[in-house]
């Protein structure tokens, strides 16, 4: 899930001072969308379609191009790129290692590709999402919280009414959940009936909107009029723990979201509504 996997390798540059119609004239033969500007091997700027059809073909590239780059690592992850892109209203970036022009990530490849992180019942993102943001306020040394919730009794649902009625109680659980989504929650579908809230908050904020989710379900009119409950596991990250590092981040956060898990069965398991575990 980084953009090493998914660019384009080393792609075709063009000098500052070759003309316009030099920089059109390789993007239609090579069908590509823009051309990296280098002056003495260093990248100074980005030409692209959109800039060429601005310009008269008989001006240089340096007249036409666009000075402010924006560029990522091949090592930077999918979503930081799609939250480049979208924020900057840009189509393709470039990919510098140590200077060094390495790639080029276009939108459509981006989007095609984080199309399979994507559930089709719900158009949540996958757990992989959930992790990748994690992984990004754990390294930035703040607190955050798992919450692992999954229905109580939903295989009785699925015997009894069929999986149809199962999927719609699955499609109305994404939609009470994505009420949540904001600049401090992440959600995603885990898988079958268990769905995940990446909180950018501590112990207090994950109790607080624990008991707010269970409100919802409580005052939900489900399909059916069924009667949906969930239980809880919060698994709360301490930022100040000295055993975690740069080296270790990713498996620390697929300990806690396992930990979140576990809370969630111990919750059922000791009927209560939710469970809270420390890291």
């Amino acid at each position: 899930m980084i953009i090493k996997d998914i660019m384009t390798p080393d792609p075709l540059t063009i000098n500052l001072l070759s003309g316009v119609k030099r920089a059109e004239q390789i993007m239609r033969e090579k069908k590509i969308g823009s051309l990296p500007v280098v002056d003495n091997e260093k990248l100074v700027g980005i030409i692209t379609s959109r800039d060429i059809r601005r310009s008269h073909p008989n001006r240089i590239v340096a007249d036409a191009m666009t000075s402010n780059v924006i560029v990522l690592t091949p090592y930077n992850t999918l979503w930081e790129a799609k939250d480049l892109m979208e924020n900057n209203g840009i189509e393709r970036l470039v990919i510098t290692n140590k200077d060094s022009i390495v790639g080029i990530l276009t939108k459509s490849d981006l989007y095609k590709e984080i199309g399979k992180y994507i559930d089709n019942l719900t158009g949540m993102y996958r757990k992989e999402y959930l992790l990748a943001e994690a992984l990004r306020l754990l390294e930035n040394n703040k607190p955050f919280s798992f919450l692992f919730t999954d229905l109580d009794k939903f295989g009785e649902i699925d015997k009894n009414f069929g999986h149809e009625i199962g999927d719609k109680i699955i499609t109305e659980v994404s939609r009470l959940l994505k009420k949540f989504d904001n600049d401090k929650i992440s959600i995603c579908r885990f898988g079958g009936d268990e769905f995940v809230l990446l909180l950018d908050g501590g112990k207090e904020s994950a109790v607080n909107l624990a008991i707010k989710l269970i409100d919802e379900f409580q005052s939900h009119q489900w399909t059916n009029h069924l009667d949906i409950h969930t239980s809880i596991g919060i698994a709360v990250m301490n930022p100040q723990n000295k055993s975690i590092n740069s080296e270790n981040g990713y498996s620390v956060i697929t300990e806690l979201l396992n930990k979140a898990s576990i809370a969630s069965t111990n919750a059922k398991k000791l009927s209560v509504k939710y469970l809270v575990v420390e890291f």
